[in-house]
């Protein structure tokens, strides 16, 4: 609080002896020891009353905006909750859709058209294995060297 060095305290300790005398410097000083003490005390309870309704206001605006964020996630998950949960209803109808059909009989397309669809996607999953793959890979083996006496 005050700085004091210890010139300062030692003239000001002379100077109160001087004037209160030895009988009553011990007194007064244990009272003035005491109330130092108490002041001392209510100034650090202060602060650290101050320090920890800092750290509960820095806690509290953590709070909120982890709060904030996770409210934000949570409305972004319920969002992609009813989009799937849309598709599935989606997909529902179109397999109902399909089932009638199939129970009454009704087919939109012919099978030909689907047939020649199936065979098409085959082809194109096919084609990139096929690349992959040599085009006349060595024999070896047994047959190998059959096929190279034929010749």
């Amino acid at each position: 609080m005050f700085d004091l060095g210890l010139w300062e305290v030692l003239v000001i300790f002379l100077i109160g002896l001087l004037i209160l005398g030895p009988e009553r410097m011990a007194r007064t000083a244990r009272v003035l020891g005491y109330w130092i003490g108490r002041a001392r005390g209510a100034f650090n309870a202060a602060k650290s009353e101050v320090e920890r309704e800092l750290r509960i206001e820095d806690l509290r605006k953590a709070g909120d905006s982890i709060r904030k964020e996770v409210d934000g996630i949570g409305r972004q998950v319920e969002e992609e909750g009813r989009q799937v949960e849309k598709v599935g209803w989606d997909f529902e109808k179109e397999v109902a859709e399909v089932r009638r059909k199939l129970q009454t009989g009704i087919v939109d397309e012919p099978l030909s058209s689907i047939e020649s669809a199936a065979e098409e996607t085959k082809k194109a999953v096919e084609a990139p294995k096929q690349a992959e793959a040599p085009s006349n890979p060595p024999e070896t083996g047994a047959g190998a060297s059959d096929r190279e006496a034929d010749r």
